[in-house]
């Protein structure tokens, strides 16, 4: 769905990327930074809602080195905790986890082993 021109373009200066996640925050009940949501050789391009289900859905959009798009999507869906899964679709990865009553999810482009990498990052900090 999303490609490399999709989120490219975007560079938000520090003070516009703590305004997107503290909206997105305020919808999920989560406490997301620009600090806490940094990841290692990924570039922070936006943060905007969706709504699945009638669950508010967070999307945390990142580009790697090369502008492929990795996204960090939060649902605040009540699901009750459980550890990093992770598996592979076609030319995605996907990590993903539940605690707090919200649902995360690492998707992207990039290795399995990587993206469950970022997950473990995340789940620690969010």
């Amino acid at each position: 769905m999303y490609s490399n021109d999709t989120f490219t373009p975007l560079r938000p200066d520090a003070q516009l990327q703590a305004v997107e996640l503290s909206a997105l925050g305020a919808k999920l009940g989560a406490n997301l930074t620009p600090e806490n949501v940094a990841l290692p050789d990924l570039r922070f391009t936006t943060a905007f809602m969706l709504a699945y289900e009638g669950s508010p859905l967070g999307v945390i959009a990142y580009v790697d080195p090369s502008g492929a798009p990795v996204a960090l999507c939060i649902i605040a869906n009540h699901a009750p905790d459980a550890p990093i899964r992770s598996e592979r679709r076609d030319d995605l990865s996907l990590a993903w986890w539940s605690n707090s009553g919200r649902s995360h999810l690492v998707i992207g482009r990039i290795p399995l082993e990587r993206a469950v990498a970022l997950a473990q990052t995340l789940e620690k900090r969010i």
